[in-house]
């Protein structure tokens, strides 16, 4: 991707135009650090991550004079902490309780915690778990399967958490573990990437490639879950059982409503975990600070682009709990109430 476009391909002039901050350019902070280059590190390539940095990076080159930022694809939440950490990347997106972890250092980053601070909670990522409607018959009764309705209802079927090491992994195995269930024991599971778990679960149930169910975390509607569920042959089944233990087992996790306007369904209760926009500890406050007020200045311009970005406020991206703020966005927060 060049530097100048995003991946809606919109170049930095067109951005620039329709920016929501005026003529006006702030003083160069951006060349003082790393020569002005702003790698920021997101996902794959169809994911919101990418789409959001790629139009973070558009409008950062427009509005931050000597900045060359560009958006990476990356292994997501994880892999941007380590790439941060290294110096790969300047800013990154992180979210499914990985910040939590890497700043505290539990889970995967036990006793490992990395020199990372916050710029802002761009949007909640909100966990899905899409199960088949048609589960076949039991083997001992020859009576149709029962629908799944829980979490627990996961016993011995086949499922995906995503792929390995990223954020859904982590956010689902403690979904299952926070239910009482062992990932090795008491079901099936892969680590697929949502376009193959898309594919696999729409197979018939007796297709030994099969997918019985997977979890996506994203925001709400999700357009590749709002398509399958429009089918009429899966459905969401609801975590909102487990979502208070995991706030408080783990951190960084919250109770949270699909509302049922998103998928033509009735309202369902589920777990969020936020998205945070992370940097290096190291990054000089003047430019923490700029980067923080381009993420308001053209917040309609990146909206356009990632409409989940029109619901930031100043109140919820400030509240990155528990990874603290880094000063520069503490101030811009304090002085842009």
């Amino acid at each position: 991707m060049a530097a100048a476009l995003g991946t809606a391909g919109i170049s930095s002039s067109v951005l620039a135009a329709c920016s929501d901050a005026g003529a006006d350019k702030p003083e160069n902070s951006a060349t003082a650090w790393n020569q002005g280059r702003l790698a920021i590190g997101t996902g794959g390539t169809s994911g919101v991550y990418y789409q959001f940095g790629g139009a973070l990076a558009d409008a950062i080159n427009s509005g931050l004079p000597g900045a060359v930022a560009t958006a990476q694809p990356t292994g997501a939440s994880a892999d941007n902490v380590q790439r941060i950490v290294r110096g790969d990347a300047a800013l990154g997106v992180s979210g499914d309780g990985v910040p939590a972890d890497a700043y505290n250092g539990t889970g995967d980053f036990q006793d490992l915690k990395q020199p990372i601070l916050a710029l802002a909670s761009v949007f909640p990522g909100v966990l899905h778990l899409v199960v088949r409607d048609d589960l076949g018959t039991d083997p001992a009764t020859g009576a149709p399967r029962e629908r799944v309705d829980t979490v627990e209802g996961l016993r011995g079927l086949r499922i995906s958490r995503g792929n390995a090491g990223s954020g859904d992994d982590v956010f689902s195995e403690r979904v299952l573990v926070t239910a009482g269930m062992s990932v090795k024991d008491d079901v099936k599971s892969e680590n697929v990437p949502i376009t193959d778990a898309l594919t696999r679960i729409r197979l018939p149930f007796d297709d030994s490639n099969g997918l019985d169910a997977f979890f996506a975390s994203s925001g709400v509607p999700n357009a590749n879950i709002k398509k399958i569920l429009s089918e009429g042959k899966h459905h969401l089944v609801p975590l909102g059982s487990v979502a208070e233990d995991m706030r408080n087992n783990y951190g960084g996790y919250r109770p949270t409503t699909i509302r049922g306007t998103a998928y033509d369904i009735e309202d369902l209760a589920s777990v969020e975990a936020p998205t945070l926009l992370l940097v290096s500890d190291k990054m000089p406050e003047d430019l923490a600070y700029d980067i923080t007020r381009i993420l308001f200045d053209y917040q309609k311009s990146i909206g356009a682009l990632v409409p989940v970005v029109n619901d930031i406020t100043k109140a919820t991206a400030a509240d990155t709990t528990p990874v603290a703020l880094h000063p520069g966005a503490a101030k811009y927060y304090k002085e842009n109430p």
